[in-house]
């Protein structure tokens, strides 16, 4: 009987012991699915579902590194830059020497624009490394200074990466970025534009920008265009000088502009511009501006001295790779006349979607403009319409001196595709689709006072229209230094059609 107790023993102690072996290699094997499935959405860019993946796995496993670090990159990647930070602290806690680990947290802390940091992680990881390691810490360096405009650091990083590794493709395009930067620029443009108005212009334009150091740059600037109406032709002269100022430290750029032209109508006088904008993050920014300039954009503003005063407030999310947005509020002010329009806008536009040579992208857009008084007049004197009046006469009429909008907005779709089908080579085509868009526009028509005393008589109607842009760029690099890039822009709105051609060079000396 004993004999028979002890096989019965024996045989459930085998069962068991068979039993936590089957669960722990399930339990394994469970994990490793877990992470592995993890890692491939990472490799399909699918880092949302990494991330959901990940996070109740990781609660579990906080001691476990290859886990830690898979979630704190899918969570950089989706743009959840604190927690991802939370968790590579944690791990770097528990892996203070895996230089690996660090390394690559410090570059994510780059890209997301927390530079302070970043230097920390890599200066933990001291000096005395293989060469891979102070590569990578060098272009690191690199692009840190070059995001925040520190050229001169920038490019001793660089040169130091590139003693190690002359042909690294990233060492080799940060430099060229780095010199473009510090390059002088020689920008010369000619342009042909014609409108219903109808008016058509020719502006030939050059412009200069020498480089002094990252934290100044100046140049000039002169515009001459030539405006062809039916009967007539006149011209115009635009000197413009402007010096550029950069605060490193509070990453703060300040723009000075000072000129003097001569109007279409022979008139001289002076132009000023002022513009500050501040880097908040490394994608976002905000800025304000003011400025004394002329207004040349109607038939009657050739006729006369018309100098606008325009302020301008802004907020800019700028990520070539992600969500790209801007919020403006403008005012265009004219004194002379005691007059004034506003325009309140912002657009968003999504990640690109790439599929090989091709980028898609796709947005929304909003405008809202209203004016003081408006502008709207006949363009015949009250005795010469009356002269020749019959009932089928209609008073027609022109903006005078600016075209001034009332109670107009836009809801706008937008859809850029760009296209590289060589290296040297980009065609960028954006339309602006204004599928809801309304606005108040005037009518004259002849009418009487209490006297009986005829007069012109503005009303206003609402007007739903469908207002369009199209633009077209293609560029192209002949070398380093010379490049050069057509452009073509249709616009469509209820006050005129406009056909844009131009052709631009761009030097770096």
């Amino acid at each position: 009987m004993v004999k028979i107790k002890v096989n019965y023993s024996f045989k459930y102690l085998l069962l068991v012991v068979a039993l936590l072996f089957t669960a722990v290699v399930h339990v394994t094997a469970q994990e490793t699915d877990t992470l592995e499935t993890a890692k491939a959405l990472g490799a399909q860019q699918k880092y949302k579902e990494s991330c959901q993946l990940l996070e109740t796995y990781y609660a579990g496993h906080q001691q476990d590194l290859y886990a830690g670090w898979l979630y704190a990159t899918a969570l950089h990647q989706v743009k959840k830059y604190k927690k991802s930070q939370v968790v590579f602290d944690r791990l770097i806690q528990l892996f203070p020497d895996n230089l690996d680990l660090r390394l690559d947290y410090a570059a994510k802390l780059t890209e997301a624009g927390n530079f302070r940091e970043a230097l920390y992680q890599l200066n933990e990881m001291g000096s005395s490394l293989p060469e891979p390691y102070l590569l990578a810490i060098g272009l690191i360096k690199a692009r840190m200074y070059y995001w925040q405009g520190a050229y001169d650091k920038a490019e001793k990083e660089v040169n130091q990466a590139l003693a190690i590794s002359a042909k690294d493709p990233e060492a080799v395009g940060l430099k060229k970025s780095i010199d473009l930067a510090r390059s002088n620029w020689l920008i010369v443009d000619a342009s042909y534009s014609t409108d219903d108005q109808p008016l058509q212009i020719v502006t030939p334009s050059a412009k200069a920008i020498f480089y002094g150091n990252a934290r100044f740059s100046w140049g000039a600037s002169f515009n001459a265009p030539v405006f062809m109406e039916t009967e007539k032709t006149r011209s115009s002269q635009w000197l413009n000088g402007f010096a550029q100022l950069n605060f490193l430290g509070p990453k703060i750029g300040l723009r000075i502009d000072a000129g003097g032209l001569r109007l279409p109508s022979t008139d001289f006088d002076w132009t000023a511009a002022i513009h500050l904008d501040k880097t908040l993050l490394k994608h976002l920014k905000i800025g304000l501006s003011a400025g004394r300039l002329p207004y040349l954009a109607t038939l009657t503003s050739l006729d006369k001295k018309v100098m606008q005063a325009q302020y301008g407030a802004y907020v800019s999310w700028n990520d070539q790779n992600g969500w790209m947005g801007h919020a403006s509020y403008d005012v265009n002010s004219f004194p002379a006349f005691d007059n004034h329009y506003y325009t309140a806008s912002a657009w968003l536009v999504s990640p690109a979607l790439k599929l090989s040579v091709f980028s898609f992208k796709a947005g929304y857009g909003f405008n809202y403009s209203d004016s003081k008084e408006n502008t709207f007049v006949s363009d015949k004197p009250l005795n010469e319409i009356i002269d020749n009046w019959d009932t089928t006469t209609v008073v027609t009429g022109i903006y005078d001196p600016f075209f001034s909008p009332n109670e107009q907005s836009v809801h706008s779709a937008i859809f850029i595709i760009s296209v590289v089908p060589v290296q040297k080579l980009n065609i960028s085509l954006t339309a602006n689709y204004g599928f809801l868009a309304k606005a108040r526009t005037p009518y004259l028509y002849l009418d009487k006072d209490e006297s009986g005393k005829i007069y012109i008589h503005r009303e206003f109607y609402e007007d739903r229209y469908h207002p369009l842009q199209f633009d077209g760029k293609i560029s192209y690099e002949i070398s380093g230094d010379f490049s050069i890039y057509g452009y073509y822009t249709y616009q469509r709105t209820n006050f005129y059609t406009l056909n844009l051609f131009g052709l631009t060079a761009i030097y770096h000396f």
